[in-house]
């Protein structure tokens, strides 16, 4: 029996995600998401993006649009993998 958790193992292998996957967020040494504070009157903590995470964002972005363009739609939803 085909179980969700099997078919999503049998995705990420043949997506190679682990070894193409790159960090969401940027953490210190001690392994902890590093924040910045936004907004003028209501400050805020958020939390901070890797750069490759930043960088795959912008590079999805432009292999979406060229896909747009093209009439292909061979990725129309994706924008990129993560983990943390």
């Amino acid at each position: 029996m085909t179980t969700a958790l099997s078919l999503w193992n049998r995705w990420c292998e043949t997506q190679n995600v682990l070894t193409n996957s790159v960090p969401l967020f940027d953490c210190d040494h001690d392994n902890r998401v590093r924040t910045r504070v936004i907004g003028n009157t209501a400050r805020r903590p958020i939390l901070c993006r890797h750069a490759d995470m930043d960088a795959l964002i912008v590079a999805q972005t432009d292999v979406l649009i060229h896909d747009w363009q093209s009439k292909r739609h061979d990725f129309d939803g994706q924008i990129g993998r993560a983990h943390v």
